[in-house]
């Protein structure tokens, strides 16, 4: 989409990490190589590829938050990855921090550092960590599965010659050039999407679309669910 963007500013509230008002290089560092873990990790390799290099509107709703209206018709509305990711990199960056502490105790640039010490007291930094797991399992996996794989009911279709044909269906939701879709249990390359009117399929030959056009938004997403620390 490329890649969501988090800042140092970011990192407030219950996830504060005080740096004095000074840029840390090093947390820079850290937040990219976590937001890719973090990608990689819960989507998989084949999704983060796509993700990186291409600006589709299925990944901006994906990370950035969206209300959509699910099978049951139901309105919900998920916040974004972004917002998980945060709780990520929060607790990685106090685990290895207090990791690499000469004794055990997190460094002054933690203004929460009493959260995380020798003593053991490391409920609340867990905490966070299960909150991004709560907010994938609860929000973008829930999403993520709405839209892994869609289908529509033809309502007509267009002979364009060539093998071109154009069919008719309601929703063309994630829909778009180059995609695959499935017409008569056959994948077609689309050649042309008419918002929510119609896509145009080529390589079809004399094929007369039946029953439901089908596609897959999310279908290279591996969608594991993740779990919380209990430790």
């Amino acid at each position: 989409m490329p890649l969501p963007t988090i800042n140092q500013e970011d990192f407030k509230g219950d996830i504060n990490i005080s740096q004095a008002g000074t840029i840390n290089t090093d947390f820079d560092a850290y937040i990219e190589t976590y937001i890719q873990k973090g990608i990689r990790d819960t989507l998989g390799d084949a999704a983060f590829v796509q993700i990186r290099d291409n600006t589709r509107q299925k990944w901006q709703d994906l990370f950035n938050g969206v209300d959509y209206t699910d099978k049951n018709g139901d309105v919900v509305y998920q916040h974004g990855m972004t917002n998980a990711l945060r709780y990520f990199i929060y607790f990685f960056w106090c685990r290895d921090s207090f990791m690499n502490s000469p004794n055990g105790n997190v460094s002054a640039t933690f203004e929460n550092a009493e959260l995380l010490n020798a003593g053991g007291q490391f409920g609340v930094v867990r905490e966070r960590y299960n909150r991004f797991v709560d907010i994938m399992n609860c929000e973008v996996f829930p999403f993520i599965s709405e839209f892994k794989e869609s289908s529509e009911a033809i309502t007509g279709y267009t002979d364009n010659g060539g093998g071109s044909i154009t069919i008719e269906f309601a929703s063309t939701k994630y829909l778009q050039s180059g995609d695959l879709l499935n017409v008569n249990g056959t994948d077609y390359t689309v050649s042309a999407v008419d918002t929510d009117v119609s896509a145009t399929i080529s390589g079809a030959g004399s094929l007369i679309p039946t029953g439901d056009v089908k596609w897959e938004p999310f279908g290279m997403i591996k969608n594991t669910y993740t779990e919380r620390l209990v430790i």
